[in-house]
């Protein structure tokens, strides 16, 4: 996901959530530092955040077998683009969602299906896509109005695993959204 920092003398860390094994939540307000020596001043007073989640690596990916996941972790999702700027009371939306992760001798099959409204108007996203390597990554991108996923797989102990998400969804109006979801699979 690249290198970030969030630096200044207001910071603000919304929806936290962990244990020993990973941490996420959405940054609204403070400077975060982009690996690429960029930077974007975030002042929470616009739909403006950024997303993240530390994990620890996965060592294997399993090579058969299949995992049952919980209904997940979710930041609250931010608008990111669309055909209208959406009022303030809109900027951020709500999320549910589901996940299955099927092992075989490609590599993880994981799928999540997505679920979010913001105001008045909601989207759904199916999003699939296989990992191959325990320390690997995918990207998922179609289907209708900016659908898209990255997923990996990280340790989250006792022989669990966690699919992260982070995930765009389309709404039936045409703005796009942006969250994460971290799913523990057993």
């Amino acid at each position: 996901m690249g290198k970030y920092a969030l630096t200044g003398t207001q910071i603000a860390t919304q929806e936290i959530s962990g244990n020993s094994n990973y941490a996420q939540g959405r940054w609204n307000v403070g400077t975060v530092s982009l690996g690429n020596g960029a930077s974007d001043s975030m002042s929470g007073s616009d739909y403006n955040s950024y997303h993240y989640v530390l994990f620890n690596g996965l060592a294997a990916i399993p090579k058969s077998g299949s995992m049952t996941c919980d209904a997940g972790k979710f930041t609250k999702p931010n608008y990111v683009s669309g055909a209208t700027r959406p009022s303030a009371s809109a900027y951020f939306g709500n999320s549910t969602g589901s996940a299955a992760i099927k092992f075989d001798t490609q590599g993880a099959q994981v799928s999540a299906a997505i679920s979010l409204t913001a105001g008045v108007v909601s989207g759904n996203a199916n999003l699939s896509t296989t990992i191959s390597s325990a320390l690997g990554n995918s990207f998922y991108t179609g289907g209708l109005g900016g659908n898209g996923a990255w997923f990996t797989l990280g340790d989250a102990g006792n022989g669990s695993v966690y699919l992260i998400v982070s995930y765009t969804v389309g709404l039936a109006n045409g703005d796009v959204y942006r969250g994460l979801a971290t799913f523990t699979c057993k």
